[in-house]
């Protein structure tokens, strides 16, 4: 089973890789506060309407 959750994501990283990661993640939560994320294909998402 892959990652469930953005947060195991995060976790699962090199520190450089999180130190990335979690700048992209304040921006996009900064920029975009109406959107939701989560995992899709291994990988953070960011949801915009429904599918």
């Amino acid at each position: 089973m892959g990652i469930a959750s953005v947060s195991k994501y995060v976790a699962s990283l090199n520190e450089e890789q999180q130190r990335h990661i979690c700048a992209f993640i304040e921006f996009m939560n900064a920029e975009f506060p109406q959107l939701s994320n989560k995992i899709s294909f291994s990988m953070p998402m960011w949801l915009v309407g429904k599918r």
